[in-house]
């Protein structure tokens, strides 16, 4: 699969990403998220298992992507620290 095409595809339940660190998977998985909101009216709650730093991190990953796309006004986005 190319990476253009992980941003759309949705046919499988659990997609594997592999790279170092700076490779931007976690950047391509809140775009994916955020394309899909924008798509479809949903709601999202984002998780991640490990590290309490990253609770922040993804919150400013999320916002930076929001903002860099304009979109600050047609979303909410909340963190409950």
């Amino acid at each position: 699969m190319r990476r253009d095409d992980f941003l759309f595809d949705w046919s499988c339940k659990t997609q594997l990403l592999v790279g170092g660190y700076g490779s931007s998977k976690s950047y391509r998985v809140a775009l994916k998220i955020l394309l899909r909101l924008l798509e479809e009216k949903r709601t999202a709650l984002v998780v991640r298992e490990v590290y309490d730093t990253h609770r922040e991190s993804m919150f400013s990953l999320f916002t930076e992507i929001i903002e860099d796309l304009g979109l600050s006004g047609y979303m909410l986005y909340y963190a409950w620290l």
